[in-house]
């Protein structure tokens, strides 16, 4: 996203749209800033198999940039969009930060909670900075433009990324088999007293418990 948020900043003010450069660049520098507080003092990763409670009330850094980048284009975009059609612009923003967010829980590199956090910090931000820029943008400037810099170059970064390192981020995402072998006499003795008496589910905590063991 830093890509397209860069060609945009470069096309504006190659257009002459310094307001709307300099606003763009507010969005973004706040966002980075953002980015790096949270990361230095807040974030901190889920792990596959451990769950900290510091992790749930830890907003994400990244969601947090993200939904900056993409919902303060959503803004300038549809400001340049008649009224009627001034919605897509925030459609197409909400359905990449959600396909983003839900492939980072999925992946096992986000929690549902500090997601969401993250993004409604980002919204907060991009709120202040676009009614700024609502309030003060007076040159308009080609939304087809500007979106086909924006997109183009964050499909292409994608595409290229997929390409280049689709392999080895597999592989880093995969999560390990762990193998715990126990003697037949120890484990009737006291050793099946050891092994984790929760599953892992959304539902209450009683149901959770699993009494039964099997071998």
């Amino acid at each position: 996203s830093l890509l397209s948020a860069l060609a945009l900043l470069l096309w504006l003010l190659g257009a002459g749209r310094r307001s709307a450069a300099l606003h763009w660049l507010i969005a973004i520098g706040g966002g980075g800033l953002l980015h790096l507080l949270l990361s230095w003092s807040l974030r901190t990763t889920p792990e596959v198999l451990e769950l900290a409670d510091r992790t749930l009330r830890s907003p994400s850094a990244e969601m947090s940039l993200s939904t900056v980048v993409l919902t303060f284009f959503a803004v300038m975009e549809a400001a340049e969009l008649p009224r009627k059609h001034r919605q897509w612009p925030y459609l197409v923003a909400a359905l990449v930060l959600i396909l983003l967010a839900l492939a980072r829980i999925y992946l096992g590199q986000e929690w549902l909670s500090g997601a969401l956090m993250g993004m409604a910090i980002g919204l907060a931000w991009t709120a202040v900075v676009g009614l700024a820029y609502r309030q003060r943008a007076s040159r308009h400037f080609s939304g087809a433009t500007a979106s086909m810099i924006f997109y183009g170059s964050f499909l292409a970064l994608f595409a290229w990324q997929v390409n280049e390192h689709n392999a080895e981020d597999l592989a880093a995402l995969q999560s390990t088999t762990v193998i715990r072998e126990i003697d037949g006499d120890a484990w009737w003795a006291s050793e099946w007293r050891q092994m984790p008496v929760n599953r892992t589910r959304l539902e209450s905590v009683a149901s959770r418990s699993f009494n039964a063991q099997l071998a």
